[in-house]
């Protein structure tokens, strides 16, 4: 693979590096991982190109395989061209990462929420609590980090003539993502405090205990493709036209309805706002670690049947739900539990392989009910502003320092 403008240099921990125009088999241990660098020198490539070679043994017939994997990374001399490429899934994966509060973690290189310093200043939307500092510093650090690379980034298309934006379209959820991100249980304390009484208990106490270390712990190694999906919830309405829960087509072979999957096509996402929720409807919302469906005080769980004697006999469940409702959000929580047989070994893409469902209806499930609604991330709570409010001024200070 290495041909005409290729070089290879193979780097191995701290020995020489060597050079040549092959991959040499000899040169692989079964112990570790060797590297190539492949640079290309065609100027009218965009492309810079990493190779790596991993050698395993097969430990119970001796076979021994190769496996050589290419990535290949988009490289440019325009700064301005850097925030437009990137991957907003590894943006978020990296920034939940950095963010997450520890013993050793400390903001104060980059900003102070010190009120009577020069050098920084505190968010109002999120006040300080006593034994919470951790947790503000973290959050701050987000809305910080945030700031400063779309301040950049709108004074780099000021510089170059173009249409200056909040943010390039790769990163629109960017603004979402850190505003759901600090009002979830991840940079929340785990107990609520009222004032300066710290309570002995929570409000709603969650059975795996201490629920921000649940999700500490799953967000310290999440992948880009939930890193979103673990502050950031979807919902969908479950009586959309689009929520083709049935399949059309029957298929016996095992082989085909795996290349028929996804099994259902869901609905496009509803923004999460409570103004959204019609008091009729019956919604599904995925909050990553559990499922709610939502029911409206005005909505038919039993379906549109007039003859009493169905009714009674669709609705024969503990959770009162008729039949086909039941298996209509039960396809869909399927849908969103994201198996893949895909590689060596099946794998769930969640977090957790697990998705408890929890059915909560306005009308009677009162506790259940508010405790959903830290969910609906576009409103306004008691320490942070609705998202139109946020967006609004935070695109003001950049305006003002672009």
């Amino acid at each position: 693979f290495c041909e005409c403008s290729c070089k290879l240099e193979l780097e191995m921990n701290n020995f020489e590096t060597v050079q040549g125009r092959l991959l040499l088999l000899s040169l692989l241990l079964s112990s570790s991982i060797r590297s190539w660098n492949v640079h290309n020198s065609d100027n009218n490539n965009n492309f810079a190109y990493v190779q790596t070679a991993l050698l395993y043994t097969n430990p119970w017939t001796g076979d021994r395989r190769v496996r050589v994997s290419t990535l290949a990374i988009r490289v440019t001399d325009t700064a301005s061209n850097v925030l437009p490429s990137m991957d907003f899934g590894a943006l978020a994966a990296l920034q939940l990462r950095l963010n997450l509060p520890h013993s050793n973690y400390s903001s104060a290189s980059r900003f102070t929420l010190d009120s009577n310093s020069n050098s920084g200043t505190v968010d109002p939307s999120s006040p300080d609590q006593i034994g919470d500092g951790l947790l503000t510093d973290a959050r701050h650090g987000m809305l910080t980090a945030m700031h400063q690379v779309l301040t950049a980034h709108r004074t780099l298309s000021i510089e170059n003539g173009t249409t200056p934006s909040l943010a390039p379209e790769s990163l629109r959820h960017w603004p979402l993502f850190v505003t759901a991100a600090i009002k979830s249980p991840l940079l929340r304390p785990s107990i609520p405090r009222q004032g300066r009484q710290r309570r002995s208990s929570s409000l709603a106490p969650s059975p795996r205990g201490d629920e921000r270390a649940y999700y500490m712990y799953h967000a310290r190694k999440v992948s880009p493709a939930c890193a979103s999906l673990l502050v950031n919830p979807v919902l969908l309405d479950v009586n959309a036209a689009s929520f083709e829960w049935k399949q059309t087509v029957t298929v016996s072979d095992a082989t085909s309805n795996l290349k028929n999957s996804p099994v259902v096509r869901l609905p496009s996402p509803v923004p999460a706002s409570v103004s959204n929720l019609a008091a009729d409807g019956i919604y599904l919302l995925d909050a990553c670690f559990v499922a709610y469906v939502w029911i409206g005080e005005e909505a038919d769980e039993c379906g549109n049947n007039n003859n009493n004697e169905n009714d009674s006999s669709n609705n024969n469940s503990d959770d009162g739900l008729s039949d086909e409702l039941r298996d209509k959000i039960y396809n869909g929580v399927q849908q969103l539990q994201l198996w893949s047989q895909v590689g060596r070994e099946p794998k769930c893409l969640r977090p957790t392989a697990s998705l408890p469902l929890v059915v909560v209806r306005k009308k009677t499930d009162v506790a259940q009910y508010q405790a959903l609604l830290r969910w609906m991330i576009l409103d306004g709570t008691t320490h942070n502003r609705d998202f139109e409010s946020f967006c609004r001024s935070f695109s003001e200070e950049i305006r003002k320092k672009a």
